[in-house]
């Protein structure tokens, strides 16, 4: 088992509830990270369906979530022929998270039949890249940054207005990506909007996910986006590519400037 696996695991009780104990090792100062939360209720999920992939997922982040024990309890929303859906609620005494997924057997369906567009990012080599830190300038530590290389590409386009930031990710102890470790990848990282001089807490309201193909083992490309800051919200797009130069996950956030 791996540190990322040992933080997934949950204790069934039964009737699609479970225990979890959510892990301080994914934080962004006192806040468990949300694509962790988000791959735990998935986790969760997956224990329930009879496809592997969650290709599509929803996360609404309804109140702050600590370190420690929670419940989890799933509800089966539908299950087809090729797909089931399930939705799943995180809670510490009250309700903290809900996610609302999707699950499916991914290649079962192709026919054959491929399109893309979009091409990996060409990102400096690593020895060249910036570390992500272990605290912000402010002090506020990243527990997450200790379990996570991160390599930031000097090459920005942050700089000039363009507002899009490329990185290579991989977990520290050398555990292989999966479809799980992907939705923690898209949120691993300070918003890139901390570029403007924002600088401050900026919670996500919602997560949404798809998953387009299992990742390779070996470090992933993540490439991250906001086109829009206004009325004190922002969103932020990435796209994450594995080693073999195939795009494992789209996702986009809601989220919302600290006061």
């Amino acid at each position: 088992m791996t540190l990322w696996h040992d933080s997934l695991v949950l204790e069934p009780k039964g009737s699609g509830h479970f225990k979890a104990e959510i892990s301080d090792a994914w934080n962004s100062g006192s806040q468990p990270n949300g694509g962790y939360l988000a791959a735990l209720a998935l986790n969760a999920m997956s224990l329930n369906t009879p496809f592997p992939d969650a290709v599509a997922s929803s996360a609404f982040y309804l109140s702050a979530a600590t370190v420690g024990e929670a419940d989890i309890e799933v509800k089966e929303l539908r299950v087809g022929r090729t797909t089931a859906s399930y939705e799943a609620s995180i809670t510490q005494g009250k309700l903290r998270t809900r996610v609302t997924a999707t699950f499916a057997e991914l290649g079962s369906t192709s026919n054959g039949i491929e399109f893309k567009s979009d091409l990996p990012p060409t990102l400096s080599p690593r020895e060249e890249c910036v570390r992500f830190p272990h605290k912000l300038e402010s002090g506020v530590p990243l527990r997450i940054s200790e379990h996570v290389e991160m390599l930031i590409n000097p090459n920005t386009d942050v700089e000039n207005a363009q507002m899009l930031q490329t990185a290579w990710w991989r977990f520290a102890d050398g555990a292989d990506p999966d479809g799980l470790s992907a939705v923690l990848a898209v949120d691993s990282f300070i918003p890139v909007v901390f570029a403007l001089g924002v600088g401050t807490w900026c919670p996500t309201l919602e997560l949404s996910t798809h998953l387009r193909a299992r990742p390779a083992p070996g470090w992933l490309r993540v490439q991250r986006r906001t086109r829009l800051l206004s009325q004190g919200f922002f969103e932020e797009d990435a796209s994450v590519w594995d080693s073999n130069d195939v795009l494992v996950m789209q996702s986009r956030q809601l989220a919302k400037m600290g006061v």
